[in-house]
């Protein structure tokens, strides 16, 4: 699967069943006109925003989205991955990258059914800090409006390639850069 596929499977994952419209930011960085993907081995991290902010079947929908990205990863030493949830602290579920193979991925899966809501304030700005020490490629999933946040703005574009999926159960504007 490549970065797009992970990024549309939680989006299907997230929106199903729900009348609710999500706000989809994509930020890409490309070096000379090539595409990061052909030059760098396959890999992601989910960053989940798990506060409690975040309603618990959105949780839900969020681990079976992620689940679903994971089941479709292909075994294949050149794909890693990684998730990342936190609230007011984050936690990994591995200290570094982990190749995509059956051990790894089933261990990922269990893990993941284990995610559930965090009590205090989200702190995007730490949990996006720590994800840039293990990847710079990264699909952010939270509830929260980085729009107009200019300290988020500028550790964002450390990323290569940054999905921010916005949950929201009002109607939100588009957010394209």
């Amino acid at each position: 699967m490549s970065f797009y596929d992970y990024h549309n499977q939680l989006i299907n994952n997230i929106s199903k069943d729900n009348n609710e419209l999500l706000s989809i930011s994509l930020i890409q960085y490309k070096y000379d006109n090539v595409d990061i993907f052909d030059i760098l081995p396959q890999e992601v991290i989910f960053v989940i925003n798990c506060s409690d902010l975040v309603m618990e079947n959105k949780i839900k929908q969020i681990r079976e989205g992620i689940i679903n990205c994971l089941k479709k990863m292909p075994l294949n030493q050149s794909y890693k991955f990684n998730i990342l949830q936190y609230g007011s602290k984050f936690v990994f579920f591995s200290k570094k990258m982990l190749i995509a193979n059956a051990e790894n991925i089933n261990k990922a899966i269990e893990y993941c059914q284990t995610i559930k809501e965090k009590s205090g304030i989200a702190k995007t700005f730490n949990a996006l800090n720590a994800v840039l020490r293990q990847s710079k490629i990264a699909i952010l999933i939270t509830n929260e409006d980085i729009v107009y946040d200019q300290e988020l703005h500028k550790i964002c574009k450390q990323f290569l390639k940054l999905s921010v999926l916005k949950i929201d159960n009002h109607m939100v504007n588009n957010i394209n850069r």
